[in-house]
């Protein structure tokens, strides 16, 4: 069966979805001493979660079903985000 496109149309993402830079943090100066929060960086792999990191006092993490999209690294890797979590 082929796919109809002739009616498709540019549209505006943001009038979607919210989109966001993420949270910008350093991985490598986040606390790991009881980790309990995905840490989604710049990775194809594991659904682009890197490594678990600690809850950052005021600073809530992005909700589940997000999806998150790497600017740099496996740039372009999409994945849809399970649990909460923090961004490089």
């Amino acid at each position: 069966m082929e796919l109809n496109v002739q009616d498709w149309k540019e549209f505006n993402l943001l009038k979607l979805c919210k989109i966001d830079m993420g949270n910008k943090f350093d991985n490598d100066k986040m606390s790991h001493d009881n980790p309990s929060i995905n840490f989604v960086s710049r990775t194809g792999d594991n659904n682009g979660v890197s490594d678990f990191v600690d809850k950052v006092r005021d600073v809530e993490p992005y909700p589940s079903d997000s999806i998150t999209v790497a600017l740099g690294g496996s740039i372009g890797s999409c994945f849809l985000q399970t649990k909460p979590f923090y961004t490089g």
